[in-house]
């Protein structure tokens, strides 16, 4: 395999080993110039560099001794090495360290409140740009301000092979006293993980006031425990530190507590109550809790915000059909980090967020902290009801603290309405020119109360109008009038809607059917319109049509016997076959619910030819002449009227087993004469006129002619007074 060098991530760290524990004082970010603090030289107990030229960086510690806490203690130099691809070296491998011994020289003067020891530790850094690091490292212990260099020189060289590293070290030494612990090997594992919980999801935790509060860091190597101040000035400050137990380095008065709950967990426990240093310096709590591996650039951090609960918290809610306000109102609350705000759920579904406002606060005259006063706040949302069907209520979650205030305990019902019904008058038809009336009705308008809107459209246009609404929430009842002409029929539209929220149900359709009377209706037979003379057992075609809407109903009429041949609708088709009686004056009439009367059409004359025809039941016609003109009267059915006739005298018995004797009636003694009858014009009244007789008494034949054929009659004339 070949070789490969990476690149390397390197850094210092200066700690302070007192017996088993070791605490870190300062720590470099990276052997990179831009990170170099020239202005804090003059600070103690801090890490600057200085001295740089081109590749070559000097790191300095400066670190105040105390004569009684630090004697016998080591000062560490650790430099370590950090490769920046996935694989991370073990932390007691990647880093070398230098031990210098804290003891009282006579030559020093020091106390516990002034400098005793003061030690610069200078590493120059030089790279080449080749396969390998080449670190050389150099001490001067300042003493009595006289400088002594350390003869120390160690060579890195830091390659890769078949993803082992390997860092091979050559040394030599000319001062007593001074400790190279190095390792021979580097072997890759996977990254270190370190938690804190519990945190917010914005990485800040709120701290209640009067209640403990607990923090716990979850690691796999020792770690220490520090506060950092919002106040960046301040800096940080080691409150513990933890290995297989917790060492407490400050409590600020018993507001910070650790304990080890086991080898990988430790807790850190903050309690506020009645705390006088918090009391004084409330922002104590408002900077952020860090864990860190001790050994590692590696840390979990949580932002801190100091609270005091809302209290005496009233929240209403009251609508105006769908919009709903709700309202809160907050005696007292207090956050460090200002940050005041409320949200408004659903009772039934706390996991849906409806609307976030921020807290109007004003102070009150509560202290919280020596400087700090509680405020007091209100929240104002303006919601509106969703359109799915059920009861809902409100909650409001108030923060700081994140607790759940319901909304005066009401619940707003949503029920939707009920679809419309619509009734117009008149109806199925309005008469044109004349206004119909429609009322829409429902049984609910629904909750919210919804309300009834007409609407009118035309299919020709396609355009919508809203002609009418009634929007008091209380009507469930609507009337319409719109004013119908003959171009609304089957265009126009009307519709009842009930209006609910941003939707609404829609009721039945009216589409406008407009009527008018029946016109004059129209008579043909066989196709003509005038009168029409057809013979005896000939097809005869009837045909009667009128227009009207609703479709008027037709009948044809015989006038001559007043008589309804046929009924239909609109248009009749009625074929017979002439027979001599259909003879007879026809017309048709029509008529619907918007005629004022019946309309008839003009007449029309049919006329059968037919021979002339007995209409009498009794055979043989008597009558008793008395020497004086007498006249006989018969009807003949006939068309036409016949025009001719024979009279003669036949034997005075008339017998079947001989021919009769005839003899010739002179038109001087007897005549015939026939006229058409005013009732029937089939029939025709024929007169038979005796003037004398100089036969005897017996039968007399007397026919009957015109033009289409003749008839027989028999008459018996007797004599008599």
């Amino acid at each position: 395999m070949g070789a490969e060098c990476l690149q390397v991530q390197t850094h210092v760290t200066f700690e302070l080993q007192v017996g088993s524990r070791t605490f870190p004082l300062c720590h470099t970010p990276s052997f990179d110039s831009s990170n170099c603090s020239p202005d804090s030289r003059t600070d103690t107990n801090k890490c600057w560099c200085d001295g740089t030229d081109g590749q070559i960086f000097d790191y300095m510690l400066v670190y105040s001794a105390n004569k009684s806490l630090d004697q016998g203690a080591q000062l560490l130099c650790k430099i370590c090495f950090v490769p920046q691809k996935t694989w991370i070296p073990k932390e007691s491998e990647s880093c070398k360290e230098m031990n210098f011994g804290i003891s009282h020289s006579d030559g020093i003067q020091n106390s516990n409140s002034t400098p005793g020891v003061i030690i610069t530790l200078m590493l120059a850094l030089f790279i080449t740009y080749d396969l390998h690091h080449v670190v050389v490292l150099h001490e001067v212990i300042e003493n009595g301000g006289s400088q002594k260099p350390a003869m120390v020189s160690m060579l890195y060289d830091l390659s890769v092979e078949n993803s082992t590293a390997r860092l091979g070290c050559a040394q030599s030494t000319g001062v007593a006293g001074l400790k190279l612990k190095l390792g021979l090997a580097l072997e890759t594992h996977l990254a270190l993980s370190i938690s804190l919980s519990p945190c917010g999801s914005d990485n800040v935790q709120e701290v209640v006031n009067e209640q403990e509060n607990h923090f716990i860091c979850k690691a796999e190597k020792p770690v220490y425990w520090t506060l950092q101040s919002k106040d960046t000035t301040t800096g940080k400050l080691v409150l513990a530190v933890c290995d297989e137990n917790c060492t407490q380095l400050e409590t600020l008065g018993k507001l910070f507590i650790v304990r080890t709950i086991d080898a990988g967990r430790s807790s850190m426990i903050i309690k506020p109550v009645n705390n006088t240093m918090l009391y004084n310096y409330v922002q104590l709590l408002n900077g952020s809790l860090e864990c860190s591996l001790r050994d590692e650039r590696k840390s979990a951090r949580c932002g801190l915000n100091y609270v005091d609960p809302p209290k005496n918290v009233t929240c209403t809610a009251a609508n105006v059909s769908w919009s709903v306000n709700v309202s809160c109102v907050i005696s007292s609350v207090y956050s460090s980090r200002k940050s005041y705000s409320c949200q408004l759920l659903y009772r039934k579904d706390k996991n849906k967020t409806l609307e976030n406002v921020s807290m109007v606060t004003s102070p009150t005259w509560e202290r919280i902290s020596k400087s700090e006063v509680k405020v007091s706040g209100s929240c104002q949302f303006n919601t509106t009801l969703p359109t799915e069907e059920g009861l809902y209520g409100f909650l409001v979650l108030i923060s700081p603290s994140g607790q759940h205030f319901a909304a005066s305990d009401k619940w707003f019902t949503v029920e939707q309405p009920k679809s419309p019904t619509v009734s117009c008058s008149p109806y199925p038809y309005v008469l044109e020119n004349t206004n119909v009336i429609c009322t829409c009705r429902t049984t609910s308008l629904g909750q919210p109360a919804g309300y009834l809107r007409w609407i009118i459209a035309n299919l020709t246009n396609e355009k919508i109008a809203v002609v009418q609404e009634e929007h008091t929430f209380v009507s469930k009842e609507l009337q319409y009038t719109h004013h119908m002409t003959l171009s609304d029929h089957d265009r126009t539209w009307l519709r009842c809607d009930v209006i609910w929220g941003t939707s609404g149900s829609q009721g039945e359709n009216y589409t406008a059917r407009v009527g008018y009377g029946s016109k004059t209706p129209r008579l043909s037979l066989n196709g003509r319109g005038r009168h029409v003379t057809v013979m005896e057992g000939d097809k005869v075609q009837f045909r009667c049509e009128s227009d009207g809407r609703p479709a008027p109903n037709v009948s044809i009429y015989n006038n001559d016997n007043n008589s309804v041949i046929v009924r239909g609708s609109s248009l009749v088709v009625y074929t017979v076959i002439a027979r001599c009686q259909d003879t007879a004056t026809y017309s048709c009439a029509a008529k619907n619910e918007f005629s004022r009367h019946v309309t008839s059409s003009y007449n029309i004359k049919l006329g059968v030819g037919c021979k002339p025809q007995s209409v009498s039941t009794t055979g043989i016609q008597k009558f008793q002449f008395r020497n004086k003109t007498e006249e006989k009267n018969f009807d003949v059915m006939a068309y036409p009227v016949p025009h001719k006739y024979r009279i003669w005298y036949v034997e005075p018995v008339i017998t079947n087993t001989s021919e009769p004797l005839q003899e010739n009636v002179k038109d001087s003694e007897m005549t015939v004469t026939c006229s058409a009858s005013a009732e029937r014009s089939y029939l025709s009244k024929c007169t038979l006129t005796i003037f004398s007789i100089i036969y005897p008494s017996g039968f007399y034949k007397v026919q009957i002619i015109n033009e289409h054929g003749d008839e027989n009659f028999t008459f018996e004339i007797s004599y008599g007074e």
